[in-house]
């Protein structure tokens, strides 16, 4: 049960391979880097990278070569467990195809490449490659196609994987080109929501009185479009923000010059994509206590971008992304100050997609679970056993031993109460060291305690009575109206123990008179003046706010 997890991703590049992953620790772990060799090789540690560095780069491997990665967390409280395992290989080379229309030749650096003569070549996975176009006299240079390149400037390619370029010539003796400069069309987003809105800037035009641009799908005829707008007489560069179709698809804007249908620039293809509304599956911790510390609520489930926004009772709270199925938000103190059941959402702001599903976060009353010990102190590896009352049920919830002071994520100790289980014992040996010790209650596998115990003291001299606290009295019988003094031997000194008086045989919840004790105080007298009504009743003592019945007094016989 220690804090942190990573989920790790390969990525390969030349020579090398690329490990990244995710620090769910907050940037204040480091982390070891394993290695193996194939699937059945043996991890081996590599590298321990600096505080907060979530990515690493293994230049010591061979092309063609599979190498698997695993990660874990490493801080003073432990490590955490692995990630999950990532695989790669360098590869080992690539094949580059140009080809070219119209006029033209493209030459390459490094060399290889002078197309249309010699138009195909192979390089070492990671060149870094440049082509060049150089038009004919009685050609301009259109632009790129393919291979992740557009426009005019040299085309830079990464090498890992094959593939082809298509450089563009045209005939300067054609009307749609009155300069050597190209025109050119980008556009500000490659991904857009149904009916968004997408600018397209035209560069280099012609300045024609009747030149145009359309909206098209990809692959659709020139004589086709769904928009279209004239650019402007004389002017050469225009900006034209459209309204994207509400239809998922592919889309282009293009460029005609003279009212005709010859296309003279296109642009990078912009996606339509509805992004489904995300849907929730569960929460960790489901359940927690009111009054307690912030704490980080894992959100699973289904359709999660990185823009999405954890909500708690409709109000957005900072959220981190960690993949389509998980989200991490961070709930304040103030966000579970009072009990109840509060609405978690998730919210994506795009086009079209709403809130999810909601799923309930119970604030559970911090009188809900105690816990108490049948000694207040313990010689060395000596036997203490804790109760737990009023447990949330939870399967996950679990006990843990701890220094007093010691962080929530530190224990020595620990156990599950077992699924459904509200009400249990748990008996230990303290540990050997002198020194105060406490039990925590922690539900749905969390740091974030519900409850505390009393201190136990484990001492090599004689511990604290074992015997518990007990409650004593100064009389046996009174007169109705009269004073009786009760005295509390052995109490646990909590904050919100309490004294109460009752009529013998009523419920634990039943009571006439009640006092705190006080913080601390483990000896207390308690004078009070007895009921008017005859009868028989008692003094009982009851540790943290509960109604666990610790000691009781002998009963008092008020009249006759």
């Amino acid at each position: 049960m220690l804090a942190g997890s990573v989920f790790a991703a390969g990525a390969a590049s030349a020579a090398q391979l690329t490990l990244t992953w995710i620090d769910n620790a907050g940037g204040t772990t480091t982390f070891n880097v394993e290695r193996k060799t194939g699937a059945a090789g043996t991890y081996a540690w590599i590298a321990t990278t600096g505080t907060g560095v979530t990515s690493y780069s293994d230049p010591t491997v061979v092309p063609g070569t599979t190498y698997c990665y695993r990660v874990k967390a490493s801080s003073a409280l432990g490590d955490s467990g692995y990630s999950n395992e990532a695989c790669g290989a360098p590869a080992a080379g690539f094949d580059l195809t140009v080809l070219t229309t119209g006029s033209g030749t493209v030459v390459s650096d490094p060399a290889g490449i002078t197309c249309p003569d010699s138009c195909v070549q192979t390089y070492a996975a990671g060149t870094i490659l440049t082509l060049t176009a150089i038009p004919d006299t009685s050609s301009a240079f259109g632009g790129w196609s393919g291979g992740g390149c557009s426009g005019t400037a040299p085309c830079v390619l990464t090498g890992n994987t094959p593939v082809t370029v298509t450089a563009a010539f045209a005939s300067t003796g054609m009307s749609m080109l009155s300069s050597v400069m190209s025109p050119t069309l980008t556009v500000d987003a490659s991904i857009a929501p149904p009916g968004g809105v997408v600018t397209a800037t035209l560069t280099n035009g012609f300045g024609g009185s009747t030149d145009w641009l359309g909206l098209a799908p990809v692959g659709a005829p020139d004589t086709s479009y769904l928009q279209w707008i004239y650019v402007g007489a004389g002017v050469t560069s225009r900006t034209w923000a459209a309204t994207m179709p509400t239809t998922p698809g592919q889309y282009e804007f293009r460029f005609f010059p003279n009212d005709g249908n010859v296309r003279a620039a296109t642009s990078p293809t912009v996606t339509i994509a509805t992004v489904p509304a995300a849907s929730l599956t569960g929460l960790s911790p489901a359940t927690v206590a009111a009054g307690g510390s912030g704490f980080s609520l894992t959100v699973s489930g289904n359709n999660f971008t990185p823009n999405s926004v954890v909500q708690i009772n409709g109000g957005p709270r900072m959220t981190s992304f960690v993949s389509a199925t998980q989200l991490i938000a961070a709930i304040a103190a103030s966000d579970i100050a009072v009990a109840g059941a509060s609405t978690i959402t998730v919210f994506t702001p795009s086009a079209g997609v709403g809130a999810s599903n909601v799923l309930p976060l119970t604030v559970e009353a911090l009188t809900g679970p105690s816990l108490i010990v049948d000694t207040m102190g313990a010689l060395p590896s000596g036997t203490v056993t804790a109760t737990l009352a009023n447990g949330l049920g939870g399967d996950t919830d679990w006990l843990g031993l701890a220094q007093v002071g010691a962080p929530d994520t530190s224990f020595l100790q620990w156990t599950y109460v077992g699924a459904g289980v509200t009400t249990r014992t748990w008996t230990i040996n303290v540990p050997s060291t002198p020194g105060q010790y406490e039990f925590r209650l922690f539900p749905n596998n969390t740091y974030v305690p519900a409850a505390t115990s009393p201190a136990v003291t484990v001492s090599l001299d004689n511990p604290t009575s074992s015997t518990g606290p007990s409650v004593a009295i100064d009389s046996a019988r009174a007169q109705p109206g009269g004073g009786v003094t009760a005295t509390l031997i052995n109490g646990f000194g909590g904050n919100r123990d309490w004294l109460a008086l009752a009529a013998v045989g009523s419920p634990n919840a039943s009571y006439l008179q009640w006092i705190y004790v006080g913080p601390g105080v483990t000896t207390r007298t308690w004078t009070i003046d007895m009921p008017a009504t005859p009868g028989q009743y008692e003094f009982r003592f009851f540790p943290n706010d509960g109604y666990i019945l610790t000691a009781t007094s002998p009963a008092i016989t008020v009249g006759n």
